[in-house]
């Protein structure tokens, strides 16, 4: 096992956190999206929007991550996966992280998958006990 240096993964996680707030600012300011986000009450067509506008730009980071080798801070997927189970759901949150591992899976990362299926199942059970105010307040 190789000793990874300190500096390297600090630079890897700025470079996470300024793709994070790229997507999110971008996504912020579509009237689209804020609206299909603040919905009490969303219909599965609305779902299946509001998780294509969050995962198509991301699953394109994940693409970018798989073509080249060491560029490892495109790829946010499972954090996204988190957030789209406390958002929308259980079922809805593991359709994108299904979209989320497609292109890893394709580059023969098998693991990818499962795993993100199961953090999408955590955190969409975690949304049925938790207030939605308290979600909010937290993120």
């Amino acid at each position: 096992m190789t000793q990874t240096d300190p500096k390297l993964i600090l630079i890897t996680l700025l470079i996470e956190l300024g793709v994070a707030a790229a997507v999110s600012t971008s996504l912020a300011r579509a009237k689209t999206f804020k609206e299909l986000l603040f919905t009490p009450r969303r219909s599965r067509r609305q779902t299946a929007a509001l998780v294509a506008m969050i995962c198509v730009p991301l699953t394109l980071g994940v693409w970018v991550r798989v073509l080249v080798p060491n560029f490892l801070a495109a790829d946010i997927s499972y954090e996204t996966t988190i957030l789209l189970g406390i958002l929308v759901g259980p079922l809805a949150a593991m359709a994108g992280g299904a979209a989320l591992a497609l292109p890893a899976v394709l580059h023969h990362e098998y693991l990818a998958l499962p795993v993100n299926l199961l953090v999408a199942a955590g955190a969409g059970a975690f949304r049925r006990f938790a207030n939605a105010e308290d979600v909010w307040s937290f993120s």
